[in-house]
């Protein structure tokens, strides 16, 4: 998971930062992303993760599929991208298996 400045995700977001979790990695030769945003808006659908489930996430939140965002990999680094840690089980799985049912 990433902190992302929202500027380097495909379409708009009203929030300058924006936890994400890469759903697809990259195929050869391409370095385009898909990544899932994470809202602290509840009511959406998408898979739900508590606060705290990683450092820097101090909500409860979904990953929903409707903030589906593409982004060139080449710009997750610092300062304009924070490394968070892996996302754990089995909140990793749920995500994984919600995009592949798309």
């Amino acid at each position: 998971m990433w902190f992302v400045s929202s500027y380097l995700l495909s379409g708009g977001d009203v929030k300058d930062d924006r936890p994400v979790v890469i759903v697809q990695s990259p195929r050869s030769g391409i370095t385009i992303v898909i990544v899932w945003a994470r809202t602290t808006d509840t009511t959406m659908k998408g898979i739900l993760t508590p606060a705290g489930v990683l450092t820097g996430l101090n909500k409860e939140g979904v990953f929903a599929p409707r903030h589906q965002h593409s982004m060139d990999i080449s710009r997750l680094r610092e300062p304009v991208c924070r490394y968070l840690g892996h996302l754990p089980e089995p909140y990793l799985s749920a995500v994984l298996n919600e995009w592949e049912s798309r």
